[in-house]
């Protein structure tokens, strides 16, 4: 199975993730939803106790260059799936990462194919959660 296989299996456990991610404390302030998702995807690889400081501030500014509040108007209602959909991917790519499974190429390489993934599926992650 490839990464691109193991990314696109994070649609059908989507609104769990998220659940999941909604039910988690935290005492950072800044640990928004599309943090606390991201922690979940790193879980399906690394060990929660593992996420550090660095994992939030990569996390943060691939969210602030592509999934920003404005640019998240174009995918309508739902429009905060696509972001916290990419915030899980990149939680589960960082976690496999950590954890030796992937190289910094290969995770160069399944970070590009998100945006892709997220426009096959747009329809059905829009649906996802209302």
């Amino acid at each position: 199975m490839t990464t691109y296989d193991e990314l696109e299996q994070l649609l059908a456990t989507f609104a769990r993730d998220i659940a999941i991610a909604e039910s988690i404390e935290s005492a950072n302030p800044e640990d928004d939803l599309a943090v606390k998702a991201a922690v979940v995807g790193f879980s399906y690889n690394s060990s929660t106790m593992e996420w550090t400081k660095a994992h939030f501030e990569f996390l943060v500014r691939r969210i602030e260059s592509d999934y920003d509040a404005e640019s998240l108007t174009e995918y309508g209602e739902n429009g905060l799936n696509v972001k916290l959909f990419f915030s899980i991917a990149m939680g589960y790519l960082l976690g496999l990462f950590q954890k030796e499974k992937i190289t910094e190429e290969e995770f160069k390489i399944a970070e590009q194919q998100i945006p892709g993934m997220i426009m096959m599926h747009l329809p059905r992650l829009i649906k996802m959660r209302n």
